[in-house]
C-alpha cells in the first residue's frame, strides 16, 4: 500500500506531524488501520464530507455540470461522467481549502 510509504517518507524527510485525511466515498477500503499505526507519531484527523463540504455542495456541482453541457442531445452516460468528474473536482477543491484553513489556524 502506497500510503504506508508516503507517511513514512514525509514523517522522516518533511517532518510531517499534522495530517488531515479524507477518503473517496467510492472507494472500497478506508485508511483507518494504516493511520492508526501512526497516531503516536503525528496528529491525524480523519475527516468525513460533513467536515469540509458546504451544505449547498450538490447545487454547486450541478451548476458546474450545467456550465459544461454542450447540448441537450448529450448522452445520459456522458452527462453522468461529467457530473462525476465535476463532483470529484469540487470535492477536492473544498477539501484542500478547508485543510489550508485548518493548518493555518494552528500557526
Amino acid at each position: 500500500h502506497f500510503l504506508i510509504e508516503w507517511l513514512a517518507y514525509h514523517y522522516y524527510t518533511a517532518n510531517l506531524r499534522h495530517l488531515i485525511v479524507t477518503y473517496d466515498p467510492q472507494s472500497f477500503t478506508r485508511p483507518n488501520a494504516i493511520l492508526e499505526r501512526w497516531k503516536d507519531y503525528m496528529d491525524i484527523c480523519l475527516w468525513t464530507d460533513s467536515d469540509f463540504l458546504p451544505q449547498d455542495f450538490e447545487e454547486h456541482v450541478d451548476f458546474r455540470v450545467r456550465k459544461k453541457k454542450t447540448s441537450d442531445s448529450t448522452k445520459e452516460e456522458l452527462q453522468q461522467q461529467v457530473h462525476d468528474l465535476q463532483h470529484h473536482r469540487a470535492r477536492q477543491a473544498a477539501f484542500n481549502l478547508k485543510c489550508l484553513e485548518a493548518h493555518k489556524s494552528q500557526d
